[in-house]
């Protein structure tokens, strides 16, 4: 509060893997949890906005109410086209900051992936299919797709589907 009150200034703290925290954590005999007395503190604090991510019906899913932060679903259902084009979107913005945020902001997710016109195939599109929904699964396969397209002899421009096929493959093999 010394730090910021005087200044105006905020601080954004993201917590993820919460999940991975020992359950009793997350769960009160009879009384607050330690986790729901953490966030009740870090809630009144002028300065302070938290997020939290967490994984929809496990344990540390026991913060429902938005007054703990803000509320994040990392996950869509691919199966059906409004939750694949919501997914789509995220995954495509994810990319672009991540490309932007290392110093390439001129660069865009088709330059580094074949992105093509509807009917082709699309490597991205394959990667989206492929994470279920779930963008910690998503991350992991960009990732290993990533790695395939480094480690081909053939040195690619971008990402191929068959980068995605060959990452998801020796993870399947692992």
């Amino acid at each position: 509060e010394f730090l910021l009150g005087d200044r105006g200034g905020q601080i954004l703290l993201l917590i993820d893997e919460a999940g991975s925290l020992d359950k009793r954590f997350f769960l009160g005999d009879g009384h607050a949890s330690l986790f729901e007395t953490w966030m009740n503190q870090l809630r009144t604090t002028e300065f302070l906005r938290t997020k939290i991510a967490i994984y929809p019906n496990t344990y540390s899913d026991i913060l429902i109410e938005t007054r703990y932060g803000d509320q994040v679903d990392l996950s869509d259902d691919v199966s059906d086209d409004i939750g694949y084009s919501q997914f789509e979107k995220r995954t495509y913005s994810l990319v672009n900051k991540y490309i932007s945020n290392i110093g390439y902001p001129e660069l865009k997710v088709n330059d580094l992936f074949e992105v093509e016109a509807d009917g082709k195939e699309d490597s991205l599109e394959q990667v989206v299919y492929a994470s279920g929904g779930n963008m910690r699964r998503l991350v992991q396969i960009l990732d290993q797709s990533f790695s395939a397209a480094l480690f081909d002899v053939a040195t690619p421009a971008r990402v191929t589907v068959k980068h995605v096929i060959d990452a998801l493959n020796k993870e399947s093999h692992s």
